[in-house]
């Protein structure tokens, strides 16, 4: 369920708010940022799970928790020594999630 009312996406600011209140999961759209901390023109998803979830999350979901400081330390240690693309080179490789489905667009806010 989105974190804030979207015409598109629903029929009324009253039922948003009454299906947000129900929803075990909550998505936000949050800018990207480049290594200098500017806005990008594009956002990318958030995913949050309700209070309903947590236990469950963290019993029965959570598979492997990896320590990622090295890896953050040496992209610094690159930034500051004026090293950006090198330090970019490190960052996790993304792409794109291609949605086909009109109704998902909808209910995630992206259909225009």
């Amino acid at each position: 369920m989105l974190t804030s009312f979207h015409a598109n996406a629903h029929k009324s600011s009253e039922n948003w708010r009454n299906q947000f209140e129900a929803a075990t999961v909550h998505i936000q759209w949050d800018p990207e940022r480049t290594l200098h901390g500017k806005k990008l023109e594009y956002r990318s998803i958030q995913v949050g799970i309700s209070r309903h979830l947590i236990r469950e999350f963290t019993d029965e979901w959570i598979l492997e928790i990896s320590d990622c400081t090295p890896l953050v330390k040496k992209i610094r240690t690159l930034y500051l020594a004026g090293k950006q693309r090198r330090a970019k080179e490190q960052l996790p490789r993304e792409k794109p999630y291609t949605i086909q489905s009109q109704e998902i667009l909808k209910r995630l806010g992206m259909e225009q």
